[in-house]
């Protein structure tokens, strides 16, 4: 199948051919158009991934003020005991 782009810019052909490593435009588009697919599910898996752990870290973020919180509490308390005894 014959296809004609036509404007194409010769910086955008330079770069994929650079990303392709192909020596002509032509089969520069072509892999690209090939490795498209397999970069638009990697990206989707890496946007996965990075809502996974922005989760997590949200969690952990919620555990260690919890920890803050329960650490002044015990701090306080023990202070509190000291002017009883003292």
């Amino acid at each position: 199948m014959l296809v004609n782009l036509r404007d194409f810019p010769d910086g955008l052909a330079d770069d994929l051919k650079a990303m392709t490593q192909r020596k002509t435009a032509s089969a520069a588009v072509l892999q690209a158009c090939r490795n498209y697919r397999g970069y638009v599910q990697q990206n989707n898996a890496l946007r996965d991934e990075i809502k996974a752990l922005r989760l997590a870290l949200e969690s952990q973020r919620h555990t260690m003020e919890q920890a803050r919180m329960a650490a002044m509490h015990l701090v306080e308390a023990c202070g509190q005991g000291d002017m009883l005894n003292g």
